[in-house]
């Protein structure tokens, strides 16, 4: 597990408290603020950001790095900034307190992935977690514009979990043909998401 801190001024310390060692019994974070715990499954470190600033209707942010052959070889200088913290993490969860029935619909209006002509729906997964339910969801552009093909961008799979009082999404974008490395972050992110365990849907934040 890694800790970044920072002040109100956006000056950063990444400071190392423990990392997770490959085939280590994954750990169970558990995270009042989210109103839920969730395993780090081998393969992600999980990121502790202390004094994130909350906005809106989001109730917490949660962080990770990849490890192993996922590893990020090198990082960028993160700028002066507020969200100086999302530079030295490789992806982010945002636990939303709204439904996962109107964050996957929001999802889907925001990036157009029922939109006829646009997206095809090629899998549907749904299942019941401790607390709420899961959804994979994997889209095929139906015409790839040139864009899409030059970022590598032509499918994309909504992994989102969640309850009727809160949620959390991901979108993983790859190409038609999903590469080893695809793959294993796919297996991460399922593995992750079904590992979430809700409090009650009537707890309040």
């Amino acid at each position: 597990m890694r800790s970044i801190t920072f002040n109100a001024c956006g000056i950063f310390a990444l400071a190392v408290a423990m990392t997770i060692a490959n085939g280590k019994e994954p750990e169970r974070i558990s995270r009042d603020d989210c109103h839920a715990t969730f395993l780090v499954p081998n393969g992600l470190e999980y990121v502790e950001v202390n004094g994130a600033q909350i906005s809106g209707n989001n109730e917490c942010y949660i962080a990770f790095r990849y490890t192993g052959d996922l590893k990020t070889k090198s990082r960028p200088n993160p700028p002066s900034t507020t969200d100086d913290w999302r530079w030295l993490t490789d992806f982010t969860l945002t636990v939303k307190g709204e439904s996962l029935g109107d964050s996957l619909a929001q999802i889907k209006s925001t990036e157009g992935l029922e939109r006829p002509g646009m997206f095809n729906l090629i899998s549907s997964e749904h299942f019941q977690i401790p607390g709420g339910e899961v959804y994979v969801l994997r889209y095929l552009a139906a015409k790839p514009t040139k864009n899409m093909l030059r970022l590598n961008e032509v499918e994309e799979t909504i992994f989102a979990a969640g309850n009727d009082s809160r949620s959390v999404s991901y979108i993983q974008y790859t190409g038609a043909t999903m590469t080893k490395k695809d793959k294993n972050k796919a297996a991460l992110y399922r593995s992750l998401f079904s590992s979430f365990n809700f409090k009650n849907s009537t707890t309040t934040p």
